[in-house]
Parts: C-alpha cells; structure tokens; sequence
C-alpha cells in the first residue's frame, strides 16, 4: 500500500542506528521502480517470489539480501509480521556492512547487462 508510514517500534530502532525515517512512507512496487533499479533486495522468499512473477522481465535483479551478502539464502522476518523480531533493523545493517562488496558487485553486473 502506498503512504504507510513505519511503525513506532522502527523508528526507535532507526533512531538508535542514527537514521531518522520518520518521513519515510511505503510505496507500492511498480514495472518504472523495477526498470530503473540495478538491484532489488528483499527480505523474505516470498517477497522474491512475487516480485518475479508479477514483474518477469526483471526476474533476474530480484534477490534476497541475505543470498547476496552472505550467499547463505534465508529470510528475514518482518517485524510487521513476526514482532519478536523487533530488531531486524541491527540484522539489515550487519548484512549490508558484511557483504558491501558483493551487493555492489551484483549490482554493477545488473546495470551491465541492461
């Protein structure tokens, strides 16, 4: 849905990691966001698998975050879902941090084959 804004229990983590996303409002994934992006990571199997359905031509830019920062593909739960996974937020950012190099990689890869 279009214009959620994060739920408290967020912006606390957020604040905690120095990121202020109280302005930050969902967006409802479009064929235009997915054209121009040279990767897409999400966070859950199911997320992918959507996304690569609905979107087939950009099948291919679609992984989970934790298949490319760590090559180990599992999901992440979502706090929306599963609260006791309140700091997903410390686990997005160990992930990033760990496996920079290759997100970059993959998406350079991406962006050379459009």
């Amino acid at each position: 849905m279009d214009g959620v804004p994060p739920v408290p229990d967020a912006i606390l983590e957020a604040k905690q990691l120095g990121l202020d996303i109280r302005g930050h409002q969902s967006r409802v994934v479009t064929a235009d966001m997915l054209r121009e992006a040279d990767l897409i990571l999400v966070m859950e199997r199911g997320q992918k698998e959507a996304l690569q359905i609905e979107f087939p031509a950009y099948r291919q830019k679609v992984a989970l975050l934790t298949e490319v920062a760590e090559e180990n593909p599992h999901d992440i739960a979502d706090p929306m879902e599963n609260p006791q996974n309140a700091e997903v937020g410390s686990e997005i950012c160990s992930l990033i941090q760990a496996g920079f190099e290759k997100i970059c990689a993959r998406a350079i890869g991406n962006s050379e084959q459009r």
